[in-house]
């Protein structure tokens, strides 16, 4: 520290004695003499008393002689003590560095007056007795001083100044050492003290028990020491302040005990480190203040714990450290770091004189860096308040303009110079602004907990990180801060860094015995840096109704195995509809995996939360933990409750669910799903299933049997889309509601791939209710091997239309491995009851090959929809799978069925329906075929059959044993070619018309090979009228048939 530094100290203390003492340099109107009585131990050095000495203008006793060893000068007493109104000075001689006296006889000593130095040495006093400071006591010590109840001090290695055993004294030219607490030995008494003792230098005070209710001041290093206790206390008259210049140690070997909060200006107040120190938890219910660190420490240097039944404040500087605390409500204001492991909250504080909006609003009103404001108040919550790497001004001005500093109205230009120099060069020791809890337990129902190390920050200060890291003393295993009885407490954490959680934050409204009692607190975790949820790592906020949960990074948040869950449990329904608790995450980037689960549920009555995400870059939900559990973000209600789903909305760059993981915003109870809405502005990919073959994907399904709900749906709006390897996107119902719909948007291009992966808004098996269909706007699209885009009815409700715009190209290609068909389906199924809602197709160019299908037909109780299809370039149809089935478009009635098909109308530049392909709006069940309608600017072609000899073609038929009417086939095109085996037919083969066959080629008409043609007949057995075939052709040249 500096010598500057120092001298402001001394003139600030010499201020404050001369304030409170009100001492002066006249000469005191009534003097009494002292008890101050030599001892003769040192013979011819003996300490002499002179009476009625002027000393610094005013009459004293000044005691002389002693030994002098260059420097050290020793004086040994019988009694020594200072009466009320006494001035009792040491003399200076030239050259005396020190003054070591000692008090022989049985008595203890008592200050009462003033004991001061006639010079700038040091003042040593030994009285193994004991030693009193009265309420008028005063030092006058320009140097440093110390008191003291050892039986001797040690001087060097082979030096001793012992009261116990004088003779055995040696008396060396030597410093009693730096640290005076390594010279003391054997204390025996107890130092008290109720006057103001300042000291220019350093002030220690040294014994068995040390009992302290005055002020202490030291320009330099202020210590008070005890083999036993330390026992601070203040009076509401009367505050104890411990102040110093440099550094201050509280040490009780047995135990500190601090009391000082009766008199708002108590406090400690060193402009250097605070340390409490012993091997027992510290008692210190006080205002701490510190210029440099503070930790609290065992006697072997480890960190120790703090109690305070009423509500400390510390403020420093420097750095925070400490292993537990256990009390009221706790506020640490910290230039540096903050580092404990364990903390419990008690209660609020009871006496009032913490951080709240009345006292100190500067302080209780914290905005953070979200630009949202909070409000401390420690005296009618339960409160943490942790607030590092704050601003020296935060901290310091509050001393200078008296909220801390004793002695405000007192004018120091009385004095002759000026305190009052802003800025102050504090010795700061700040390591960082780092934050590092344990655990944390509060006791009581709704407070608050905070911790940030962005309230007015400290710039020049490194790190800001936050971390819990759930290792604690009891075991926690994180922040518990539930109700209890109440509601939950809010928590906040606010890091300028890094924020790594490792263990859990619980702020539910629930208590001991998982009774739900009241609501989930808010948590909000904000972080400049990375946001980590490590393995074990959870936050929950449940309640009767869960709370918010927000995490903003402009980093990263990456959540590992973990969970964050707002779930509601209230049984009781409010007058008006009421919300569970909202999770947000704001970040550059998410990662949600190893079974990681976001989820904002109902149990109970009422609404689920919603869950929102907004990342700029991506967003990635990948795997399942080691039980099963997939990652994912859930917005659900469950089975028996009642209420609607939330909605799950992403806004990123690009998403990534996959193998296994889910955004879900489903029901299982009573009450419609929500929505899942993704907006990503270069991909989405959904890819693969879990272990156990659970898809990854985007659902707003209504999952039960049970269920009564409608499904929200599912909109997707990105560049491009990815959607492979049994991954799903399901607006489906399962229940008894209606299907949500599905909306895609690409702008670029989307893939359905794989065994069940696809798009589907169905209304499955046992379930009742309508599909809500699919819509795709997109380039190019395309669905292969297995993959579907489904809005189909399985159960009791009409199938959803399919909808697919692509500027580009539509590919449908293969099967899967099992033989499912890649296709589009708007189907009603065996079982079922509804109509089949239709698929429409514009493109550029569309391919449905190799078994892959587009498909509305009926294959039960419904009619059947129309497939229209408009390509500007072309469209192909082409091939079968392996097992025979053919590649085709289909709006047919199936075997069993009761309905009519809806037709199959094609407008293009050119049409090729190849190897076993075909066009079927055919009826094989009770009600009528539908029709078929080409349009093609420049061809159609039909050719060949499949490995099974079914013909490719167009069929608008009525099969064997079936009774309806057929609906006919028309074309229009530039050129037709029918060739190798392919058929055009509106034939009947059962009790019905059949369609006519129309056909319309501006340049020519082909008919190749062996059962080509166009066909309208009646075949054997069949009941009805054949319709005819009619073929307009301008170039009757150009008319074929062959073969």
């Amino acid at each position: 520290m500096s010598s500057n530094w120092r001298s402001w100290m001394w003139k600030l203390w010499m201020a404050i004695w001369l304030a409170v003492s009100g001492a002066t340099i006249i000469p005191c109107g009534k003097y009494v003499l002292a008890q101050v009585i030599p001892d003769g131990t040192l013979g011819d050095e003996n300490s002499r008393v002179a009476n009625d000495v002027n000393v610094r203008g005013a009459l004293a006793d000044l005691i002389e002689g002693g030994a002098n060893r260059d420097g050290n000068l020793f004086h040994s007493f019988e009694e020594f003590n200072v009466k009320e109104l006494q001035r009792v000075y040491f003399a200076n001689p030239a050259g005396i560095e020190n003054i070591l006296s000692r008090v022989t006889g049985s008595n203890l000593s008592e200050i009462l007056g003033i004991l001061g130095v006639d010079g700038g040495a040091n003042l040593f006093l030994l009285n193994p007795n004991g030693i009193i400071f009265g309420s008028n006591a005063r030092l006058d010590v320009a140097g440093s001083f110390l008191a003291t109840t050892a039986d001797g001090i040690k001087l060097g290695e082979d030096g001793l100044f012992s009261a116990s055993n004088p003779q055995s004294s040696n008396l060396l030219a030597v410093q009693p050492g730096a640290l005076f607490s390594n010279a003391l030995r054997n204390h025996q008494a107890q130092i008290n003290n109720k006057g103001m003792l300042a000291t220019g230098q350093n002030l220690t005070l040294a014994a068995d028990n040390l009992d302290l209710q005055g002020q202490l001041l030291a320009g330099g290093d202020l210590n008070l020491l005890a083999t036993n206790t330390v026992k601070i206390r203040d009076t509401v008259a009367q505050p104890f302040i411990a102040a110093s210049g440099g550094n201050l140690l509280v040490q009780g070997n047995q135990r500190v005990d601090i009391f000082a909060l009766n008199n708002s200006n108590s406090g400690l107040f060193p402009f250097g480190d605070l340390v409490l120190r012993s091997d027992f938890d510290v008692i210190g219910d006080a205002h701490f203040w510190s210029g440099g660190s503070f930790p609290i420490e065992r006697l072997d240097g480890s960190l120790g714990s703090l109690f305070s039944e009423y509500d400390p404040v510390i403020q420093t500087q420097g750095d925070v450290s400490f292993s537990g605390y256990q009390g009221s409500s706790l506020h640490i204001l910290a230039g540096g770091s903050v580092d404990i492991n364990t903390v419990i909250i008690t209660g609020p504080d009871t006496v009032g004189d913490s951080i709240n909006p009345t006292a100190t609003p500067d302080l209780a009103n914290v905005t953070l860096s979200d630009g949202t404001s909070l409000v401390i108040n420690g005296n009618e919550k339960v409160t943490l308040d942790i607030r590092a790497g704050v601003a020296p001004t935060v901290i310091s001005n509050q001393f200078i303009t008296g909220e801390i500093f004793p002695f405000p109205n007192f004018d120091f230009s009385l004095l002759g110079f000026n305190l009052l120099i802003e800025p102050f060069s504090f010795p700061v020791s700040a390591s960082s602004a780092d934050i590092t809890i344990g655990d944390v337990f509060m006791l009581p129902p709704d407070g608050t907990v905070l911790l940030t190390n962005q309230y007015k920050p400290n710039t020049s200060v490194t790190g800001g990180n936050i971390t819990v890291t759930g290792v604690g003393v009891f075991g926690i295993g994180g922040i518990n801060a539930r109700g209890k009885g109440g509601n939950g407490s809010d928590v906040i954490l606010d890091s300028r860094g890094n924020l790594t959680l490792d263990g859990i934050i619980d702020a539910s409204g629930v208590d001991n015995n998982g009774v739900f009692n009241g609501n989930g607190g808010e948590i909000k975790l904000g972080a400049q840096g990375n946001i980590t949820l490590n393995p074990g790592a959870s936050i929950f906020s449940d309640g009767l109704l869960g709370g918010n949960i927000t995490l903003n990074s402009q980093a990263n948040i990456s959540i590992i195995d973990g969970r964050i869950i707002s779930g509601n449990f209230t049984t009781t329904l409010a007058e008006s509809s009421q919300t569970g608790g909202d999770i947000k995450l704001i970040a550059r980037s998410l990662s949600v995996t190893n079974g990681a689960q976001l989820a904002a549920i109902t149990f109970g009555v009422e609404d689920a939360g919603s869950i929102k995400i907004e990342a700029i870059e991506t967003v990635v939900f990948d795997g399942e933990d080691k039980d099963g559990n997939n990652s994912g973000a859930f917005s659900q209600v469950t089975p028996g409750a009642e209420g609607k789903a939330g909605d799950v909305t992403i806004t990123t760059g690009s998403l990534y669910v996959t193998n296994g993981a889910q955004l879900n915003a489903s029901t299982s109870g009573v009450g419609d799903a929500g929505s899942v809405t993704i907006e990503a502005t270069d991909k989405v990919v959904f890819d693969e299933e879990d272990l156990d073959g659970f898809p990854s994907g985007a659902l707003s399904r209504v999952n039960r049997r049970e269920t009564k709900g409608n499904a929200g749906g599912v909109t997707i709006t990105t560049r491009s889309l990815e959607v492979t390897n049994g991954a799903v996107i399901s607006a489906s119902t399962f229940g008894e509601g209606n299907a949500g719909s599905v909306t895609i948007k690409a702008t670029d291009s989307i893939v359905f791939d794989g065994h069940f992966s696809g798009a589907f808004s169905q209304v499955n098996s046992g379930a009742k209710g309508n599909a809500g269909g699919v819509t795709i706007t997109t380039g190019s699209l395309e669905v292969n091997n297995g993959a579907q885009i489904n809005a189909s009815t399985f159960g009791e409700g009409s199938a959803g239309s399919i909808n697919i715009e692509a500027t580009e190209t539509v590919i449908f290609d293969g099967e899967d491995e099992d033989g499912f068909p890649s296709g589009a389906l708007s189907k009603v199924f065996p079982g079922a009851r509804g109509n089949a809602g239709g698929v429409t197709i514009t493109t550029g160019s569309l391919y449905v090959t190799n078994g892959a299908q587009l498909d509305a037909g009926t294959n039960a109780e419904g009619n059947a929809g129309s497939v229209k299809i408009e390509a500007t370039d072309k469209v192909v149809f082409d091939g079968e799978d392996k097992d025979g089935f053919n590649s085709g478009a289909f709006s047919s009635v199936d075997s069993g069925a009761k309905g009519n098909a809806g037709g199959v109308t094609i407008s293009t530049g050119s049409l090729y329906v190849t190897n076993g392909a075909q066009l079927d709006a055919g009826t094989f069940g009770e009600g009528s075929a539908g029709s078929i309608n080409i349009e093609a600017t420049e061809k159609v072609v039909f050719d060949g059959e499949g490995k099974d000899e079914f013909s490719s073609g167009a069929f608008s038929r009525v099969n064997s044993g079936v009774e309806g009417k057929e609906g006919g086939i028309t074309i229009t095109t530039g050129s037709l070619e029918v060739t190798n085996n392919a058929q055009i037919s509106a034939s009947t083969f059962g009790e019905g018309n059949a369609g006519g066959v129309t056909i319309e080629a501006s340049e020519k008409v082909v008919f190749d090979g062996q059962f080509s043609g166009a066909f309208s007949s009646v075949d054997s057995g069949a009941k009805g009228n054949a319709g005819g075939v009619t073929i307009i052709n301008r170039r009757w040249k150009s008319r074929k048939l062959t073969n």
